[in-house]
């Protein structure tokens, strides 16, 4: 019985993609209800760069480097959903690090990590999670999420039927992803202590979208779940339509969504990931979250690194919607012709042909002189800073 089967009787049967009843209505939580910043023009115009973004986004490597490749591994959808939340739950910090990490405990958990985490309670088998560590968490905090997953499929079929039940008794995906964490959280793990000790850190594995964080992970496994069937996405949810969506932010996402106007905000909460959402909804009012993996990968690529080149963004396919990289080439323009002005002179006082060439060969290719400014000197530029990461 697939997810989306189980776990219905209190819900009614749902369609394909319902939309339960309060979550268009722009309640808290909703992005619905969030005034955009972007003006209804300005999105017409991004939308043919953005789609373009899209199409041209080398999906099938980037699925590679994503957690996501080792949700897409399974073929059953109660297998993607158990095995999507292991991932997106500990989907932070470099993904290097934390994907062997992932890959080894789901080959653990043998060809079906829906039934291992059903048959946890009678089993009791916590070897997959012996010696496992990860920055704040433990294998204690891996093995009391397994156990909360099986509780969750024994009382509602499926982590599907736990997250509708939540939407429907909230009416709002906040506040519904908070329920939905704390459900989990809350569950009896005296015999996962006894095993393996207590967890270190379940709070921040399973967080609480309500806190004011921008909640990426939980976003993150929505989106898997609820878009697609697609080259990136699972889409193996029917009872929660894209349109409800949230786009997971990180700081690749908050920085293209500034560069393209799509929010001024620049802290990662869950009020700048309803502003961009608002924002990309007036380019995709059906899938705003369609061009979040794109817009990822496009800044985790390096092609918009967090300390702007002017020659790179004069380049960059998403030039003509990108105001701070507009400004720093004019800028580098204006910096480029007063050197060349200034370029060494014959004696008959003029600036000779040789070295006005010269100058702006380097003007040209990004080798002329540095026009950087102090932070907040000019509004878009950010200033030099050799510690400073995308």
């Amino acid at each position: 019985m697939k997810p989306s089967e189980a776990g219905r009787t209190d819900l009614g049967r749902l369609g394909r993609r319902p939309t339960p009843a309060g979550t268009a209505g722009g309640k808290r939580g909703s992005s619905a209800g969030t005034r955009p910043e972007l003006p209804a023009a300005r999105a017409r115009e991004l939308k043919p760069l953005l789609d373009a973004l899209r199409v041209r986004a080398s999906v099938e490597r980037r699925v590679e480097e994503d957690p996501v490749s080792l949700v897409r591994a399974y073929g059953r959808a109660e297998d993607q959903e158990v095995a999507g939340l292991f991932c997106a739950s500990l989907a932070y910090g470099r993904v290097d690090l934390f994907k062997p990490i992932l890959a080894r405990l789901l080959r653990s958990l043998g060809p079906s990590p829906s039934d291992f985490c059903r048959d946890l309670r009678e089993r009791r088998d916590f070897t997959p999670f012996v010696g496992l560590v990860y920055r704040f968490n433990l294998g204690a905090d891996l093995a009391c999420l397994a156990w909360a997953i099986g509780e969750a499929q024994r009382t509602f079929g499926s982590l599907e039927g736990l997250f509708l039940a939540e939407l429907a008794r909230t009416g709002d995906l906040k506040t519904a992803l908070a329920g939905f964490t704390e459900w989990l959280r809350g569950r009896d793990f005296q015999v996962v202590k006894s095993a393996l000790g207590p967890p270190r850190a379940l709070a921040h594995l399973l967080p609480d979208a309500r806190r004011g964080g921008a909640s990426k992970r939980l976003l993150l496994y929505l989106r898997w779940m609820a878009r697609g069937p697609d080259e990136v996405d699972l889409g193996a949810w029917r009872g929660l339509s894209p349109r409800q969506l949230i786009i997971p932010v990180d700081t690749h996402v908050s920085r293209m969504s500034r560069n393209l106007g799509l929010t001024r905000r620049r802290d990662l909460s869950w009020r700048t990931a309803e502003e961009i959402t608002a924002s990309l909804r007036l380019v995709d009012p059906n899938d705003p979250v369609s061009y979040d993996f794109a817009l990822c990968h496009f800044g985790m690529s390096g092609a918009c690194p967090a300390r702007r080149v002017a020659v790179r963004c004069a380049r960059c396919e998403l030039f003509s919607a990108c105001q701070p990289g507009q400004r720093l080439v004019r800028l580098k323009t204006a910096q480029g012709e007063r050197t060349v002005r200034s370029a060494p002179r014959s004696a008959a006082g003029k600036s000779t042909p040789r070295a006005v060439a010269r100058v702006r060969a380097k003007v040209s290719n990004g080798s002329g002189p540095s026009i950087t400014r102090p932070r907040g000197s000019l509004p878009g530029i950010r200033a030099r800073s050799g510690t400073d990461r995308s």
